[in-house]
């Protein structure tokens, strides 16, 4: 691993490149995605470990059913909008 000199070497080095205006926006998009690895990750070891319940997460979603399809296609598509009327 990096020794407290190496460590400091380094964020002198990240400070010059970037800018201490531009540090706070690197920390936080480089702490989103580590927390977003971190969940992918987690994700991933729980498929492994129980297949199952990823597939009972998927059959608890809805299912477009032939009846609320038929919901859907029966409305009637508008093209009246009111930004176009209105000048």
């Amino acid at each position: 691993m990096f020794s407290m000199p190496d460590v400091a070497v380094i964020l002198g080095v990240v400070l010059l490149i970037f800018g201490p205006k531009k540090l706070p926006e690197i920390g936080a998009s480089l702490g989103k995605g580590i927390k977003s690895f971190r969940k992918a990750t987690e994700e991933g070891e729980k498929i492994m470990t129980d297949p199952l319940s990823v597939v009972d997460s998927q059959q608890a979603t809805p299912q477009l059913t032939a009846e609320t399809a038929e919901k859907v296609e029966s409305k009637p598509a508008t093209t009246d909008h009111p930004e176009s009327t209105a000048k």
